[in-house]
């Protein structure tokens, strides 16, 4: 009779009735009354021996055993366990890739890189070998512009690239990508399958592209690209190479950014032998690993635009680029250039550059090399150079931003410099580019004008004053521009020293920027005008070299003018010029004639004129005479010059006895002094034959010229009658006037009588017309014979004319 089904079996109890027996879960016979008791189980035991006694229970078989190695269940030698080994149970471990040190499921190690129950997880990640994203401009079908963005490294955030690309509506921007990653599983010579492991796979099973178009915070659009061809239940254990590309249907706007992530994710399968079966096994469905995904990311920002300056937006008050004081006599320079901003990629690097410039024409144009540069970081905002050379100086910023390819987006800011600690402002003394009085009367020192007539006094020094330096090497000249164009705000275009030295040509002659007049007079001939008051203004026109100067002054007076030069640098030199004032002619006078032996005056008439001597008074006691000239000239022709000379002027000097008033004047110019008193001998001078006629009429006419070039002329008539005139009695004869000569009768005689007797002179009656004319014949009336000078007419016609025809008018 079966008593149980359970194992491993049963056995008699101590007492019971011995003629029955327990025996493999059956009892003998049907109905003993003895009891059987089961004996102990054996965990996981399959068969048993029999048992005698409660702990005697004995196992022969595990479960699961298969055969020699393919057991799941290890028999002790004792036969009284079976323990558990690493198999395809469910309830055990399979342990791969990896293994049971001893064959057991506690003692599972797995592959390096696996982890977790079964060594199912992948602690470690696909191997990226190479990562690249570009990011193209295609115009016409045609690649324009790429930027790339490498991405093979493993970074904490993703790679930022900023590309200058500038889309528009005639190109496309096209985001392509390429990566290639790699990842197997441990080696099956050092982690070989059990019998168990049935096959297994581990590599790559996917692969995509995520990428986003951003504008700020706003997505414009966005999308996932996968590589196919692989999956988990057919992983690739060699390289993985994927190259996606999608084209942005939106235009990319300055600012814009454009990411993409490339994804790579490891795993694979493990399929298990089933050997529940009592013989043979099934394979169980694929057991999948989970894995571990590699990302790497990268951005693209479009930064079409240069870095810029704070100050171009008044955002601050740095100067875009400092380099000091535009003119300097120290050649130690400091640059300095905060401010400079960058708001999408930032500022990469900073070149400044400094350039000697050079004559090119009639410009100044940048030396091909440096003097002095340097590349620096953007913390880096200050720069120190030495200058050796004198000359104007280009000083080029060049700021770049992180864009690219290639170069980034730069902008140039340009400062220009003179240092010069040697040239000087010079004087000519050659003579050749004087320092003059121009309103001076001929090449003289006087004026000889007032200024109640609005006269100014006009001084001039063309080439006087130069900086020759400065001057050669066209220090003050226009600046050529520069290549590439500097953008606008960032050179300096116009501005003039002392603020700035910008693009624009100094105005300047010979290097003289600017000139100030002084002056002062006074009436001692200048020898209080040692030094210039003070009083310097800058003239109006500096390319003129020259000022009219508005300087109220009187006759005798003497006016020192003071010119000061200025070149850029602040040099100077001074040179001044003297004139004397003096607009009145020479004073002559008291004309008359005498015998050689006697001073007292004789009558016009002469019995010989060769006996006689001219005495006259002359003298200026403003400038003094410089020359005394006369002439005799033939009053029936007076085109007939008989005789002319020069009378010396007599200065006093130091054998005299003295100058005094009224005799001698000294004149306050040049301390001079000259005596009044003239005296002309006719037989000291040569007279032609033709004086020895008689009946003959002559005037002599004496000129005066004093040192500003002024004269005084006068006329005195002489009749030489050493035979009785036979033409009647003339009184008097003016000198000539305005080119006639007037002789006056003391008869009175009707119109018809006093024109014969004038055409019996070989004259004709005077007709006049001109009031200035007329003052003179009166004036000479009144000083001779009284006459009135009216004229009366009695005609019966209303119309009287004068005998060329023209009407008779009164005066």
């Amino acid at each position: 009779v079966r008593c149980d089904t359970g194992h491993p079996g049963y056995y008699l109890a101590p007492g019971s009735d011995t003629r029955y027996l327990c025996y493999g879960g059956y009892r003998y016979p049907k109905y003993p009354s003895a009891t059987c008791t089961r004996c102990r189980s054996i965990s996981n035991c399959e068969t048993y021996s029999q048992c005698t006694g409660p702990s005697n229970s004995r196992c022969t078989k595990c479960q699961y055993d298969r055969g020699p190695g393919q057991k799941a269940y290890q028999l002790s030698s004792s036969r009284t366990s079976c323990t558990q080994l690493c198999s395809w149970r469910r309830d055990s471990k399979f342990c791969y890739p990896g293994m049971c040190e001893d064959n057991t499921p506690s003692s599972c190690r797995c592959a390096p890189g696996f982890s977790e129950d079964n060594c199912l997880t992948i602690d470690t990640g696909p191997v990226m070998h190479y990562c690249l994203g570009k990011l193209k401009r295609i115009v016409n079908g045609a690649e324009a512009d790429t930027v790339e963005a490498p991405c093979t490294d493993d970074v904490a955030s993703s790679f930022f690239s900023y590309t200058k690309m500038r889309p528009d509506v005639n190109s496309q921007v096209q985001l392509q990508a390429t990566w290639e990653t790699r990842f197997h599983g441990p080696s099956q010579t050092e982690y070989p399958r059990p019998y168990y492991i049935y096959s297994h796979s581990i590599g790559l099973i996917s692969a995509s592209m995520d990428w986003r178009h951003m504008r700020g915070n706003t997505r414009i659009r966005s999308g996932t690209i996968p590589c196919g061809s692989i999956n988990a239940d057919n992983p690739k254990s060699s390289m993985h190479s994927c190259t996606k590309t999608v084209t942005m249907t939106d235009t990319p706007q300055p600012g814009d950014s454009l990411y993409f992530t490339l994804k790579s994710l490891n795993g694979g399968y493990v399929r298990i032998k089933n050997y529940d079966r009592s013989s043979g096994y099934t394979v169980n469905p694929p057991v999948y690993f989970s894995g571990q995904e590699l990302t790497r990311s990268a951005q693209f920002t479009f930064d079409p635009d240069p870095p810029y300056h704070c100050s171009v937006l008044s955002r601050c008050t740095y100067s875009i680029l400092d380099r000091g004081s535009a003119v300097t006599r120290n050649g130690h320079i400091t640059l300095r250039w905060p401010g400079w901003q960058d708001d999408v990629s930032g500022i990469v690097e900073y070149e400044y550059e400094v350039f000697l410039l050079v004559p090119h024409g009639e410009e100044l144009q940048e030396r091909d090399t440096a003097v002095t540069g340097a590349q620096v970081e953007p913390s880096v905002t200050e720069a120190h150079i030495a200058l050796n050379e004198t000359g104007v100086y280009s000083i080029v910023l060049t700021v770049e931003d992180s864009s690219g390819p290639d170069d980034g987006n730069f902008i140039i800011a340009r400062r220009f410099l003179i240092f010069d600690n040697s040239s000087t402002v010079e004087v000519d003394t050659s003579g050749h580019f004087p320092l003059w009085v121009d309103s001076a009367a001929g090449n003289t020192t006087w004026q000889t004008d007032l200024q109640d007539r609005g006269a100014k006094v006009l001084v001039k020094w063309p080439g006087h004053f130069y900086n020759e330096l400065q001057r050669d090497n066209r220090f003050l000249s226009r600046i050529k521009d520069h290549h590439p164009q500097i953008s606008t705000g960032y050179e300096e275009l116009t501005g003039l020293p002392p603020a700035t030295r910008s693009r624009e040509a100094i105005p300047n002659v010979n290097g003289i920027v600017m000139f100030q007049t002084d002056w002062a007079l006074d009436s001692q001939g200048g020898r209080t005008l040692a030094d210039p008051p003070g009083n310097w203004n800058n003239i109006t026109n500096r390319l003129a070299e020259q000022e009219a100067l508005d300087i109220a002054r009187e006759d005798g007076d003497t006016i020192r003018i003071w010119i000061r030069a200025f070149d850029v640098m602040g040099n100077l030199a001074e040179d001044n010029v003297t004139v004397h004032v003096d607009s009145s002619p020479p004073i002559l006078d008291n004309i008359s004639l005498a015998l050689h032996s006697d001073s007292t005056p004789a009558n016009q008439q002469s019995d010989y004129l060769p006996r006689m001597k001219i005495l006259f008074t002359a003298y200026d006691d403003h400038s003094g005479l410089r020359d005394i000239h006369w002439e005799l000239h033939d009053l029936n022709d007076t085109s007939v010059i008989h005789g002319e000379g020069h009378i010396p002027v007599r200065r006093y000097s130091a054998q005299d006895l003295g100058c005094y008033q009224p005799q001698c004047t000294c004149v306050p110019s040049s301390d001079e002094c000259y005596y009044r008193n003239y005296e002309l001998v006719m037989d000291t001078y040569g007279m032609d034959n033709t004086l020895a006629a008689y009946d003959r009429a002559y005037y002599f006419v004496i000129t005066a010229t004093n040192n500003a070039l002024l004269h005084t002329q006068k006329a005195i008539p002489v009749i030489d009658d050493t035979k009785p005139q036979p033409l009647g009695h003339w009184r008097s004869k003016l000198p000539v006037h305005n080119g006639n000569c007037y002789w006056f009768s003391e008869n009175s005689l009707s119109h018809q009588e006093a024109s014969t007797s004038c055409s019996n002179m070989r004259g004709e009656l005077a007709d006049i017309k001109d009031t200035t004319d007329q003052q003179v014949i009166v004036s000479h009336i009144q000083r001779t014979n009284g006459a009135s000078f009216w004229t009366a007419l009695k005609s019966r016609s209303n119309n009287i004319f004068h005998p060329d025809g023209s009407p008779l008018s009164p005066l």
